[in-house]
């Protein structure tokens, strides 16, 4: 909002300022100029700014993701004590890179007043980081309040809504899986898919995978349609998708020790 006002200002003022010393029209085109110049000016300056925090995170991630590969490449060496033990330490060191990176967020609220966007941006990015230490219920909240501009914030807000009982989660997955193809739709597909299978509703979810064969080839829709087609919903599986899958927390993994944990 700050950056149209000011850019709104500029604009006034050079078209004043060209008007009294030349004529109306240099005065149209020069507050268009000062408009321009002012929202490119101010743009790339915020940019700049979310950037360096967008780095900041990413270094949290990274550094915290080296220390748990290392970790469990020691584990493999000299295993000590059960590997239940081993996978609650990892959890607990990722935990506290995600709490970190929470408080970094806090850092793009000075610049919610320059961006309009940014607030909603940001609870996206903290939306996925509860969900991550399964606090769902700051989850829920920030749900509202989300973008969902890429799959797995989707596939978030469908398990939830899953969860819930959302009898809106249908009108849901209509909406946003428009703006997907190719393996981004195939996690939402093979998601949804699933939640019909433990709904019941495997000729609704016969029907899904089927359209979603028009979109991608991914394996994950072509099994399990083969496996619901030939009368086996219990068979339906989404372990092929790794981290994706059980990063939403539907479904523990066989052999959840070996699993090296994602941070995103």
């Amino acid at each position: 909002m700050l950056t149209l006002l000011i850019a709104v200002v500029v604009a006034l003022l050079f078209g004043y300022g060209a008007t009294m010393a030349w004529n109306i029209w240099w005065g149209v085109a020069c507050a268009l100029v000062g408009f321009a110049a002012a929202q490119l000016s101010i743009g790339f300056w915020i940019r700049k700014k979310i950037n360096l925090i967008n780095t900041e995170l990413q270094n949290i991630m990274t550094e915290a993701q080296n220390q748990i590969n290392r970790r469990i490449q020691n584990f493999q060496r000299r295993p000590v004590g059960s590997p239940k033990a081993a996978q609650e330490l990892l959890e607990k060191e990722q935990n506290k890179s995600i709490e970190k990176a929470l408080e970094a967020t806090k850092k793009f609220e000075r610049f919610y007043k320059w961006n309009l966007l940014l607030s909603r941006q940001t609870n996206t990015m903290r939306m996925m980081f509860y969900y991550r230490l399964r606090e769902f219920g700051k989850v829920d909240e920030l749900l509202k309040k989300c973008f969902f501009m890429d799959p797995q914030s989707v596939a978030m807000a469908l398990a939830r809504k899953y969860h819930r009982h959302d009898e809106k989660i249908d009108r849901f997955f209509k909406r946003r899986i428009k703006r997907f193809k190719g393996d981004d739709c195939a996690l939402l597909y093979a998601v949804y898919g699933w939640i019909l299978v433990k709904q019941d509703k495997v000729d609704e979810a016969i029907k899904l995978l089927t359209a979603a064969k028009s979109k991608t080839d991914h394996p994950v829709i072509i099994d399990n349609l083969d496996r619901l087609l030939n009368g086996k919903p219990k068979h339906y599986s989404n372990a092929v998708l790794g981290d994706p899958w059980y990063g939403l927390y539907l479904e523990e993994p066989k052999i959840r020790q070996t699993r090296q944990e994602r941070m995103f």
